[in-house]
């Protein structure tokens, strides 16, 4: 429970949730955790993301990686969606997703078309779709060419940072 102390004013409420367009979009990791399914039979990494320019520049992107879950192919697809976040985010070794914060990155967004589950209504959704570094070579997603690159704060030349050491995975890490 929280206190709150709060007067609420009807006229300042939220609107209707308005999915972001399909399109590419340069966006960065602001906020990650494990997260135990519902089912409690395993965890997965959820990942915010705030889109940096254009239009839709301070909207919020989400993605959910079953890292740890007892379906092969689930965990496969989680795989090499972190390895292709790894890579647009250049950072071939990992030791935390923290690390993976505050990084430029190109996001190719989807919209999932609204549907109906277990007879509730779900309206249009976004999700995405690839993952792919700032600089794309050749451009971005399908030949559209990729914003200009701005001076990195990654490697510059360098070879990748070694391993932090952390053998454990993050989801066991702060069991409670």
């Amino acid at each position: 429970m929280a206190q709150l102390n709060w007067n609420a004013d009807p006229n300042n409420v939220a609107g209707e949730y308005e999915v972001i367009p399909a399109g590419e979009y340069l966006a960065q990791i602001v906020a990650s955790e494990m997260v135990e399914n519902s089912a409690k039979t395993g965890h997965f990494l959820k990942l915010e993301m705030t889109i940096l320019e254009g239009e839709q520049a301070g909207r919020k992107v989400f993605d959910r990686l079953n890292l740890d879950n007892p379906n092969a192919q689930a965990r496969e697809i989680a795989e090499r969606t972190l390895n292709a976040i790894c890579v647009a985010c250049g950072k071939l070794s990992v030791g935390d997703s923290n690390e993976l914060h505050d990084i430029p990155m190109l996001i190719k967004v989807k919209v999932s078309p609204g549907r109906t589950v277990n007879g509730k209504d779900y309206g249009p959704s976004n999700e995405i779709g690839a993952y792919k570094p700032r600089a794309a070579a050749g451009g971005g997603f399908g030949g559209t060419p990729s914003p200009a690159p701005a001076p990195s704060a990654g490697w510059g030349g360098a070879s990748p940072p070694a391993a932090s050491g952390a053998s454990t995975p993050p989801w066991k890490r702060n069991a409670a």
